[in-house]
């Protein structure tokens, strides 16, 4: 019911997944695949994404988008999770999946943590879903006991 609701919500934007569903929305050629377990690994990340995108001719302000978005996801996996494994892919589209093994994200929640600005239950100022939204064409996430596994997705045109 969550599921039909959010994805209706952002127009199709946002879209939960089973751990099993989820793998069906990976596409494209692996570009790189690390772990990120420590803040200042982050933006190491960042600088490889603008020079990758750079390459790709993707102008600067789409550049900061993608960036700002993957910073939001990769410290929340840092930082809730202790870490997690970053695997961004390329083909018609951008994808940027991190996958953690926390505690996930507690389901009665989600609604609120995904779609509410300003909402969040360890005091931070809970911009991280909505700066995803904003900038991502479509989000994917798994959520629950054996981790959180999200996928950005952003078109080339």
């Amino acid at each position: 019911m969550y599921a039909d609701a959010m994805m209706a919500v952002t127009g199709g934007q946002f879209m939960l997944c089973s751990y099993e569903d989820i793998g069906q929305q990976r596409r494209g050629q692996t570009v790189l695949r690390q772990f990120v377990a420590r803040p200042e690994e982050i933006y190491p990340l960042r600088a490889f994404l603008d020079t990758f995108l750079a390459g790709r001719g993707v102008a600067l302000g789409r550049r900061y988008e993608v960036e700002f978005a993957a910073v939001e996801a990769l410290t929340n996996s840092v930082k809730y999770a202790g870490g997690g494994k970053l695997e961004i892919r390329t083909d018609k589209a951008l994808q940027i999946e991190l996958a953690d093994s926390g505690p996930g994200i507690n389901f009665s929640m989600l609604p609120r943590s995904v779609l509410m600005l300003g909402f969040s239950t360890k005091g931070t100022l809970g911009f991280g879903f909505t700066i995803m939204l904003e900038f991502a064409d479509h989000l994917y996430l798994a959520t629950g006991p054996a981790g959180t596994t999200i996928i950005l997705e952003f078109n080339w045109s």
